[in-house]
């Protein structure tokens, strides 16, 4: 049963794989300079470089254990096994309700990412930009938070995060990054902690620039849209509290988590 497990294991990995990787890659091409909102700080190389540093190292992650596992059963991938496996770990390469969590959530959120490219089509781009035709969106996902591209993004990301970041994937039990009898933890939680502070500071900042960008272009049809729609990532109330008000009324463009 444990081969079985873990060799169904292989096409799940591939299959999160080619979610996150379709999650990150632009279904349109960047934004002409002129109509791009001036990038400041790390907004001036995120959206070239890190899709492609995110999408390398799921890749390199998933193929890495999805050749170990096989190594187990394929005698001639033995030397190549060796190599990918200095822990001698292989035997703990296998399904966790952990993963089968991760995994859901990746496709959860990739599924969210494409409704999003279909909804936008030509003006969904990774730049912050606006086009002179372009229109308010506000049906679909977007009739129920303002940014769910940003949630089905963080649904992806954090699902494969859970697929190959935690005990029972090739970076903890193979790699050599964690020896064998060595507390998993620290090493482990440090890559958490980074991730997600980077994930938290780059994503807020992202959304308040985009939301002033939004009301500027679309003004009175923006500020409508922010009255139905008082959500930026997550639709309940209960998660946000005003951080201003205006002639005695919650200003709502400015909930927040």
């Amino acid at each position: 049963p444990s081969a079985i497990m873990s060799l169904l294991k292989v096409p799940l990995l591939m299959l999160g794989s080619i979610a996150v990787h379709t999650t990150m890659t632009s279904p349109n091409p960047a934004a002409p300079t002129e109509r791009q909102l001036k990038p400041s700080g790390l907004e001036r190389i995120a959206p070239k470089w890190a899709p492609v540093l995110l999408k390398g190292v799921f890749w390199g992650l998933g193929i890495a254990e999805c050749v170990t596992i096989l190594a187990q059963h394929f005698p001639h991938l033995e030397t190549i096994s060796q190599a990918l496996d200095p822990n001698n770990g292989a035997a703990h390469l296998t399904l966790t309700p952990t993963f089968l969590a991760g995994f859901i959530s990746s496709i959860v959120g990739t599924s969210i990412r494409l409704h999003c490219y279909s909804r936008l089509q030509k003006h969904f781009t990774f730049e912050l930009s606006t086009r002179p035709d372009q229109q308010l969106v506000t049906d679909g996902a977007y009739g129920l938070v303002r940014h769910p591209s940003y949630l089905g993004a963080l649904f992806s990301g954090i699902g494969a995060a859970l697929c190959v970041f935690v005990p029972g994937s090739w970076l903890v039990a193979c790699s050599g990054l964690v020896r064998p009898g060595e507390a998993w933890e620290p090493k482990i939680s440090a890559i958490w902690a980074v991730a997600l502070t980077l994930a938290a500071v780059g994503l807020g900042s992202r959304i308040r620039k985009e939301d002033r960008m939004m009301k500027e272009r679309f003004g009175k049809e923006w500020e409508d849209w922010v009255g139905r729609v008082p959500y930026r990532l997550v639709p309940f109330r209960a998660l946000y509290t005003p951080r201003g008000r205006s002639s005695g009324h919650e200003d709502r463009s400015e909930l927040h988590l």
